[in-house]
């Protein structure tokens, strides 16, 4: 099923780039995308697919962790103080099960920069920090980059 997906997700976008609907041309076999899509098991996506329009929306960048703190009254939250290269932000995340506030400082993170700010326990969040949720142990990973990146820069 994998194979397919990924055939079928490059058919999609090969699809989506030339307006053409209905059916593509694969090796060796013609496929309807919306009947190989039906076709797949639905727990595959976890959630809708989107478009690269959608995608473009999303502001990606490198922040690095200047400041982290436990939240007053909360087991879950961390408070970060990020820097993203000229400008500071405030933001909260939920992973305070998973690391030591002091291990995170100096780290790199992703940012989702453009998330409209929300008041969570009357601290604004400015942001959310990426991560990952291992599907064996449940544990959350932090994303960040394979090497040192400038803070602020932009993930496409």
């Amino acid at each position: 099923i994998k194979v397919e997906l990924e055939a079928l997700s490059k058919a999609r976008a090969a699809a989506n780039e030339s307006s053409i609907e209905g059916e593509i041309k694969l090796p060796d076999e013609q496929i309807t995308v919306e009947n190989k899509l039906q076709e797949v098991e639905p727990e595959m996506f976890s959630k809708p697919p989107i478009s690269i329009d959608d995608f473009s929306k999303l502001d990606l960048r490198v922040a690095n962790v200047l400041a982290c703190e436990a939240v007053e009254k909360s087991d879950k939250l961390l408070k970060f103080t990020l820097s993203l290269g000229g400008e500071t932000r405030t933001v909260l995340s939920g992973i305070a099960k998973h690391y030591a506030p002091a291990d995170l400082v100096g780290k790199q993170v992703i940012l989702l920069a453009n998330l409209a700010p929300r008041k969570i326990r009357g601290i604004v969040s400015e942001g959310m920090i990426l991560s990952a949720e291992d599907a064996g142990d449940q544990a959350l990973r932090l994303l960040s980059v394979a090497g040192a990146v400038t803070a602020g820069s932009s993930i496409s």
